[in-house]
């Protein structure tokens, strides 16, 4: 399922608060009016329907609106992004079995190529060489996938094995990822949790929203940049999970305050 950007700011927020539901919607809104396009009421309660319709969220029906109690459902959680809950990725078990791609597109599709790389990017997909691409996830069926990106399938190999020779699993993650950059990211993020986090007893939840704005773009920063390997396969200095760790901390303090 594709969620609009406001969607994913609402499951990200029940998410990393903890909550399966919010005291009422006007506490909802109020959490997220810093954010674009959520200024008026009728838009957010428009969006709060759209998503009740497509069965992310649910609440009673109530005559007055402010007193719904939006619930996150099982659909819901099933479609957090992996930049909300990237944990599922860190366990998932290495079988030591590379997924690799190479294509073979000519020069002039320019079209077909720049979709290829956008695919690959998306599924978070490394560069090791030329038109040599892998990944540690297990395959999903991607050829279809890239048929309905208008891909000629026969275009595009997929190989599953362990390298031989020399190349260790530590050597393809340091040539196939930017790990540096990855570290950079992590360490402004983590500073940034470090300095302008917000005590929550002294702020409001207006004063939160504005704080969760900075620190979700951020976060998505580092998430875009991060395959999310396996545990196994993680560089000596890759912080992923001390970050996931202060940010779920960071949120902890705010349940009350929003469910109030």
């Amino acid at each position: 399922m594709t969620l609009s950007q406001k969607s994913k700011d609402i499951l990200e927020l029940v998410f990393m608060t903890g909550l399966d539901a919010f005291a009422n919607a006007h506490r909802l809104h109020s959490s997220l009016n810093s954010f674009g396009g959520w200024e008026k009421s009728s838009s957010y309660l428009r969006h709060m329907r759209s998503m009740r319709e497509k069965g992310l969220i649910s609440w009673q029906d109530s005559s007055e609106k402010i007193a719904w109690v939006p619930q996150l459902t099982q659909t819901g959680k099933a479609s957090l992004p992996e930049s909300i809950d990237p944990t599922s990725f860190w366990n998932q078990d290495w079988s030591g079995n590379w997924r690799t791609l190479t294509f073979d597109l000519p020069a002039d599709e320019r079209k077909e190529r720049k979709r290829l790389n956008r695919w690959l990017q998306e599924n978070k997909f490394g560069h090791l060489q030329g038109s040599l691409w892998l990944t540690a996830r297990k395959y999903e069926d991607w050829s279809t996938q890239l048929g309905s990106l208008n891909i000629d399938p026969r275009s595009v190999i997929f190989i599953e094995g362990k390298p031989l020779g020399n190349l260790t699993d530590a050597l393809i993650v340091e040539k196939a990822w930017d790990f540096t950059h990855i570290a950079n990211l992590q360490e402004e993020y983590l500073r940034f949790l470090e300095n302008r986090t917000p005590i929550a007893a002294q702020f409001s939840s207006q004063d939160f929203a504005a704080w969760f704005r900075d620190e979700s773009e951020l976060w998505r920063s580092v998430m875009s940049s991060d395959p999310l390997l396996p545990s196994p396969l993680h560089p000596a200095n890759y912080q992923g999970q001390l970050c996931w760790q202060k940010r779920r901390s960071a949120f902890s303090p705010w349940r009350d305050i929003l469910c109030s």
